[in-house]
């Protein structure tokens, strides 16, 4: 399985602990490495353990509706291309509405930071300790810390 991330979960996963991520490749594209190193001001390539794709298969592109470019940044279509290719064997965290919903509309897996940090820990990733520990510490950035909440109760019910 892939797991495609976009420069906001990275961004937070620097600032909370980025050692949650230390046993998993994740993937991404170029344009979203440059938007964490301008964002933190550090290179992260050598940081973390991250595979940049790239998409050249004209075959396999995605046809999103003009109406919701506008919505959409270059770097969020680039990323959504870029799942749309690997969509059976991947999934996208993203923490952003507009690309979620697109992405879920063409059969792309996606999922936010709290409910990839849940699939962690269901899935024997990172431990329940560290995930509800990130968790609690992502409350402060995140921009929907209910979320957060939520998961939060869910994953304390799992033995």
């Amino acid at each position: 399985m892939q797991y495609i991330v976009n420069a906001t979960f990275l961004i937070n996963t620097i600032k909370i602990n980025i050692g949650i991520i230390e046993s998993i490749e994740l993937n991404t594209i170029q344009d979203v490495i440059k938007e964490v190193e301008i964002e933190l001001g550090i290179g992260i390539k050598n940081e973390i353990n991250i595979k940049i794709l790239t998409v050249r298969d004209k075959k396999n592109q995605i046809n999103i509706p003009k109406s919701k470019h506008r919505m959409l940044s270059f770097t969020d279509l680039k990323l959504l291309k870029t799942a749309y290719k690997c969509r059976k064997s991947c999934i996208l965290v993203t923490d952003d509405k507009q690309i979620r919903s697109i992405a879920r509309s063409f059969q792309i897996r996606c999922y936010t930071t709290p409910l990839f940090i849940a699939f962690m820990i269901k899935n024997n990733l990172v431990s329940k300790d560290n995930g509800i520990s990130f968790l609690s510490n992502l409350k402060e950035y995140y921009i929907r810390p209910k979320d957060i909440e939520i998961i939060l109760k869910r994953i304390k019910k799992w033995r």
